[in-house]
């Protein structure tokens, strides 16, 4: 986001850096940089990136998931603020059509 100068409000999609470099990613890309000036301060915003790879430490399963100890307290509570409900057993489902338990009756 744009937070001063003529461009102030404008809303910019930031495709990748290099360096020094920013390339960003806009479809009317001309009409919102053109009033951009050198000194303009801009806000980069990546809280949603950060909220989907941290996600996970929010949705503490059962206790039988282990592999989610790392993210509980001694007494077994998660350590994390949790989200009112787990949505990973609903991706599951919904990208592999049934929810998986880890039983397997291969011999």
């Amino acid at each position: 986001m744009v937070t001063s100068g003529e461009a102030e409000g404008s809303r910019i999609s930031l495709r990748e850096t290099t360096g020094d470099l920013a390339f960003v990613d806009f479809p009317d890309l001309a009409q919102v940089l053109e009033p951009v000036r050198f000194g303009d301060t801009v806000t980069i915003d990546n809280s949603n990136a950060l909220a989907a790879q941290t996600y996970h430490r929010h949705q503490v399963p059962a206790a039988e998931f282990t592999v989610w100890d790392q993210y509980r307290n001694p007494d077994g509570t998660p350590a994390l603020p949790q989200r009112p409900f787990l949505a990973g057993p609903i991706f599951t489902q919904g990208a592999s059509g049934v929810l998986q338990t880890g039983s397997s009756t291969a011999r």
